[in-house]
């Protein structure tokens, strides 16, 4: 990673739990029917990162639920920005394989310490009790909603 700092927190674990509370109460389930047009490039490179390797282009279309046509666009984009690298499959020539730069991957690293240095400030400037208020509420209306769509 280039010479950055990077965030240590003290309350990483408030981070963690957070995280993790907030997927208990909106499962990725309830994310699924959102616009699928608003995945990109940000989905793109943190599934590429999480990778470690490279994967072809239609994995990424698969994984992301998106066509092939959207996905040649955002590698397209992410390639003119040196994010990416595509290559030829030397097994089959009509794949393309897409891996991450470093570049691309610093860029995630840093994007992603932003993120938890935010987060924490949120934990911070709200403080954990509301926090905590917050997530007995969202479960409530999460257990009111789903018995009222699934009582018939």
């Amino acid at each position: 990673m280039a010479e950055q700092e990077k965030c240590s927190f003290t309350e990483g674990r408030q981070v963690n739990d957070f995280l993790h509370r907030l997927y208990e109460v909106f499962p990725p389930e309830i994310a699924e029917n959102l616009d699928k047009s608003r995945v990109g490039m940000g989905a793109a490179i943190k599934m590429l990162y999480d990778e470690k390797g490279p994967i072809t282009a239609g994995d990424i279309a698969n994984k992301l639920e998106i066509s092939t046509a959207r996905v040649a666009v955002v590698i397209k984009n992410m390639e003119s920005k040196d994010l990416v690298v595509k290559t030829k499959d030397p097994k089959d020539r009509r794949v393309t394989l897409v891996e991450l730069t470093e570049k691309g991957r610093e860029i995630y690293e840093i994007h992603q310490q932003r993120f938890l240095k935010s987060l924490q400030v949120v934990i911070d400037e709200v403080g954990q009790d509301k926090i905590d208020q917050f997530f007995e509420t969202a479960e409530q209306m999460k257990n009111i909603f789903y018995r009222e769509t699934h009582s018939c």
